[in-house]
Formats: C-alpha cells, structure tokens, sequence
C-alpha cells in the first residue's frame, strides 16, 4: 500500500508573521508622508498666512492710533501737528499695504481671490484719500494764520502782545478768500476723491456676513462706501459755486434778501404754508434783520382781489380768492 501523506492548505505560521512586518511598514510609510505634508502645509500656513495676519493686525492698530491723532490735531487747529500726524499716517499706511501684499498668493485661490481684490480696492482708494489730504494741508499751510491754525505749539507771546480774535463773519470771509486762492487745488483733492470713490465702489458688502463675534462687520463696509462716495460728491458738487458764495454774503456789496417762513404742517408744492416773511440784509458776512411780518398783515394791505386758480378752487374749500399766502403753487419759485 502506498502510503498517504496530507499536507495543509495553511501556509506556516512563520510566513503570515513576516507578511504582517512588511505590511505595517507600508502603512507607516504612508502615515509619515501624509504627516509630513500636513506640517509642511501647516509650517507654510503659518509662515505665509497666520503670521502676517497677526502683523498687519498690530500695524492696524498703529494706523488707526496716527488717523485719530491727526484728526485731533486738525480740530485743534494745530497744523504743526496735523502735518506730522499726516506723514505718520502715510507711513504706517505703507507698511500696511507692504504687509498685506504679502498675501498675494490669495488672489489664485477660488472664493478667497474676491476677499483679496476687495482689500485691494481698499488700499488703493485709501492712497487717493491720503494723497487728498497731503494736497489739502499743502494748501492751508500759507493761509494757516488767516484761518486760525496754530502754526508754532510753543511759539513765545511777545510782552504785551496779545492776538486779535477774529469774529465768525471775519473768519468766514477770510476763508472764502482762501478758497478762492487754493481753486486749483481744490480741483486736485476732488479728483483724488473720485478716483478714490471708483476704487472703494468695487467692493461688495453684500459678499460680508453681517456680523462676526457680534460685531458689525457689513454695514461698517456699506458705511465706509457711502461716507467716500459722499464726500467726493459734495466736492465735485461744491466746487462750480464756490465763485458764487462772497456775492452771496455781501462781498463786496451788500445784498438784501425775502426770506419765507413755511409751515410743512400744510404742505404746499414749495414745501408748506407761507405763515410770514422776514426781511434781512448781509454785507461783508455780517447778517442784519430789517423786520418780520405776518403774512395776514400782508395780504390785509392789498385792497385787490384775484380770482383763483383752478387747482384752489378744486381743493381748497371755502377760499374764494388767490392770496399771497396760497401764490406758491408750482415748486419752481418763478412759476409760484
């Protein structure tokens, strides 16, 4: 008989242990690679993003704290100051801008790029505004005596020398006549605030949520835009009348004007009722008041009745005749 021998379908256990080794080497090699891409991913992260956002948040600061300064010292009238505060301004501004420059590599990424651009936008329409107000203090400095600003801090009194105090009209006047002087710069500082309007419109606040750790954050941009847009708007709106305003307040003749009293109680096309009249001259800035009056007694003097108009006849029940204090009846002041 031949002699059977049975032999197991099961490798030996020597050879499974030494699959096992090579097999949890492959997943450790794994492990490392994916481990070392997350620190570098996390090492550039740091380098390129969290660490210039942390440095441009303490430059924020530092250009917020030079803004208010210089703020401050304009409305103290301290030109001295507000130049200084204005070159200091200018400069954290650059750093800034350098700072977030840095963060260029934002632009290639989707969704993210739009936040970027609107940064952008940001900067550049802060460099005009600056440049406006470089171009302003430029031209208050040779009429900073006339207007009121303090040119020399610690300048020494002379003894017995005492400063004439100017009236408002005075100053008014002054200043007009400044205005006059500076006209073409006033054209420069309005068109660096077009183009700083042009470049903050670019920016949606629409694409910001509303809030961040309760704070506002779309309606401070929506704000932003709105407080650009109208400055630049009253510049450019303002500059075709400054020629007209010393005319205007007497200079160098005097004028006299008719000012009307209107209720808005009793809407009328020109804005309400005629209820009285005020009669005031003004030259050299200087207001005078010649008198008040009712417009009753007014129209008591006219002897002669006119007949209505259609429109008070059809809507103004119970009055029979065309008075002075129902003449206003078109929002055109001629037509009334």
């Amino acid at each position: 008989m031949k002699k059977i021998e049975l032999v197991s379908s099961e490798k030996p256990e020597i050879e499974k242990e030494e699959i096992k080794p090579k097999k949890n080497k492959k997943i450790v090699k794994k492990l490392a690679i994916i481990g070392g891409i997350i620190v570098l991913l996390g090492t550039l992260l740091t380098f390129f993003l969290v660490l210039p956002s942390l440095q441009m948040k303490d430059e924020a600061l530092l250009l917020t704290n030079e803004a208010k300064q210089m703020s401050e010292s304009l409305q103290a009238q301290d030109l001295n100051k507000t130049i200084e505060k204005l070159q200091a301004t200018k400069e954290q501004f650059s750093t800034l801008n350098a700072s977030y420059r840095k963060l260029a590599w934002l632009r290639i990424i989707p969704l993210v790029s739009n936040f970027y651009k609107d940064g952008e936008h940001l900067f550049a329409g802060g460099g005009y505004l600056l440049e406006a107000a470089d171009v302003t203090v430029e031209s208050l400095e040779p009429y900073a005596d006339i207007l009121g600003f303090e040119r020399e801090k610690n300048e020494e009194k002379k003894e017995g020398e005492t400063k004439k105090e100017m009236t408002a009209e005075e100053r008014l006047i002054l200043m007009l006549d400044t205005l006059e002087k500076i006209q073409p710069n006033l054209d420069k500082i309005g068109e660096k605030l077009e183009l700083a309007r042009q470049e903050i419109d670019q920016i949606d606040s629409q694409r910001y949520p509303e809030k961040i750790r309760d704070k506002k954050i779309r309606e401070k941009i929506a704000t932003l835009i709105q407080t650009i847009d109208g400055v630049a708007e009253i510049m450019i709106e303002a500059k075709p009348i400054i020629g007209y305003i010393r005319p205007l307040l007497g200079v160098p003749d005097q004028k006299k004007y008719l000012l009307l009293f209107q209720n808005d109680a009793e809407l009328r096309p020109t804005g309400g009722f005629l209820t009285a009249y005020a009669i005031l001259t003004v030259h050299n800035g200087n207001f005078e008041t010649l008198g008040s009056y009712d417009i009753y007694s007014l129209d008591a003097r006219f002897g002669n009745r006119l007949q209505p108009p259609e429109p008070i006849k059809k809507y103004h029940k119970n009055v029979y005749y065309w008075h002075l204090r129902d003449m206003n009846l078109s929002p055109d002041f001629k037509d009334s």
